[in-house]
């Protein structure tokens, strides 16, 4: 992959994030917080494909 020549405005951008907000991120991430939602996702998606299969 070539190198880019400037960072990309999303990297500044990141850059320019608050600590105390990517502070948080951490906390909701080692939380479980993004974890259970998926598994709240997944449980949805096993639901509705058992709906299916009985109809």
């Amino acid at each position: 992959m070539p190198k880019p020549k400037s960072r990309t405005p999303m990297i500044d951008f990141h850059l320019q994030i608050p600590t105390k907000i990517m502070d948080w991120v951490d906390e909701q991430i080692n939380s479980g917080f993004y974890r259970s939602r998926t598994e709240v996702i997944m449980d949805t998606l096993r639901k509705e494909a058992k709906k299916k299969e009985e109809n």
